[in-house]
């Protein structure tokens, strides 16, 4: 496929899972203790989303830009396969559905840091130990993540890592060390990442020294490869839930299984 037809073919998908699949617009109705099911189908709903973002930045020549989507696409895809194959406790569930809480009770303690070094007035020490003591205590009802230490309560406030979930399977591990690293160096601009709008402008000066700068530039061999990783992703994200639910859940997707097994079938008919 050319880059104009594997743009249509995602498009094609994204509009068939969306129907067939998310039941974009239909009414969900969830059941206590089935919660790892509905942040499995919403995270998926994300995928869709970030997968149309990829195309848009594509069409628009800034394959550098959608790269950083690409790894945002990454990273829900090992939380994806990280949380389907959860234990009969679902302990990965627990720990995914108390990161807003870490992560609130690690903003606290920067901020409590803020006022000890006086960056922050004092006047909001009082609210700020009443909010920490609120979200610890929240944490208490879970002993994994919180330890004594010294004699002294500690609490684990690090959210699930991208390091973690690759190490957790030989497939998302390889997945992490071929595209998360390089990603990275678009998200956080490295200076690697920042050559392609440089135009030379004298052919006997370094283009470091004596430039033009371009904007509208792209590398076409990155365009190639974070399109056709993208669509990748999103397929492989797509073929572990429908894996999930085929074996374990059955009976949710008994009514549409034909039409879902038919995306999986174009999915491997694909040259992508």
């Amino acid at each position: 496929m050319d880059k104009k037809e594997q743009i249509e073919y995602a498009h094609f998908l994204i509009e068939r899972i969306s129907k067939d699949f998310l039941l974009e617009g239909s009414p969900y109705i969830i059941q206590e203790g089935f919660e790892n099911i509905r942040d499995l189908i919403i995270l998926y709903g994300k995928q869709s989303n970030l997968l149309e973002s990829v195309l848009v930045l594509i069409e628009n020549n800034m394959a550098e830009e959608a790269f950083i989507l690409m790894r945002s696409l990454l990273n829900n895809f090992m939380l994806l396969v990280y949380l389907s194959n959860d234990d009969s406790k679902q302990t990965r569930h627990k720990e995914f559905s108390l990161q807003p809480i870490k992560t609130y009770l690690k903003f606290l303690y920067d901020m409590r840091k803020g006022v000890e070094r006086g960056w922050l007035s004092q006047d909001k020490l009082i609210d700020l130990e009443l909010k920490i003591k609120i979200f610890e205590d929240e944490l208490e009802n879970h002993r994994e993540f919180f330890y004594k230490k010294n004699g002294k309560k500690s609490y684990n406030t690090r959210p699930i890592s991208i390091s973690k979930m690759a190490n957790s399977d030989e497939f998302l591990y390889n997945y992490y060390i071929s595209h998360y690293r390089e990603g990275s160096a678009y998200e956080h601009s490295d200076p690697t990442s920042l050559k392609i709008y440089k135009d030379k402008f004298m052919d006997d000066n370094d283009v470091d020294g004596v430039f033009k700068l371009d904007l509208s530039k792209t590398d076409i061999e990155l365009e190639e490869n974070v399109l056709k990783t993208a669509i990748g992703i999103y397929t492989m994200s797509y073929l572990t839930l429908l894996k999930l639910f085929s074996n374990d859940y059955e009976y949710l997707i008994e009514d549409r299984k034909t039409k879902l097994e038919e995306i999986a079938l174009i999915m491997h008919a694909s040259s992508i």
